[in-house]
């Protein structure tokens, strides 16, 4: 989840490429997401979806949303984006790169709801590829710790053979955080 999606690889892609695509003025993001639309998603209505793309979430370098929201956000920003682009000849190293970065998705979601041995191997080809991209595209300058640890993260589920995210206890884990923050400065009788 941290790799990748909370303030990692494609959290910093979706912004750069939103601001890229914003400067060619093509395509209304906003009417697209609002669109309506069948979702197996609960609670995934119009609204919510013109929320995950609203300006606000892309003010600064990494998508501001949640992980979670992000998780939405992506492929909806993925089609919108080949559909609106890839007619026109636009961005088209950038689509690439998005496109490989797709691709990395995918394949994680396969390897998290694999019952088979893991295999990594497709994952590494697929995170070299998007690697030589992203410098291609955006520069050695826009390249960050997480994604020289993405290779790593593909060895260790090689070696343990199996996958962790931190989804499932992230919700549990912010909910404890606001137990704490609400009782933090109450002295308890006792302790001093």
């Amino acid at each position: 989840m941290h790799l990748y999606w909370s303030c990692g690889i494609i959290s910093w892609e979706v912004n750069a490429l939103h601001a890229k695509w914003s400067e060619t003025g093509i395509g209304d993001l906003e009417q697209f997401l609002s669109l309506e639309w069948r979702t197996s998603v609960q609670g995934c209505s119009p609204s919510f979806r013109k929320r995950l793309g609203g300006a606000f979430n892309f003010e600064g370098a990494v998508y501001k949303g949640s992980a979670s929201n992000l998780t939405l956000f992506f492929p909806l920003f993925h089609y919108f984006l080949s559909r609106v682009l890839d007619s026109r000849g636009l961005l088209v190293k950038e689509m690439e790169s998005f496109n490989a970065l797709r691709r990395i998705s995918i394949e994680l979601r396969s390897i998290a709801t694999s019952s088979a041995p893991l295999a990594t191997e497709r994952l590494q080809e697929l995170q070299v590829a998007h690697q030589s991209l992203i410098v291609e595209v955006y520069s050695e300058s826009f390249v960050k710790p997480k994604h020289h640890q993405r290779f790593h993260a593909a060895e260790q589920l090689k070696q343990t053979g199996f996958y962790v995210d931190c989804f499932a206890m992230e919700r549990k884990h912010k909910q404890f955080k606001s137990h704490i923050g609400l009782h933090r400065y109450k002295v308890r009788p006792g302790l001093y």
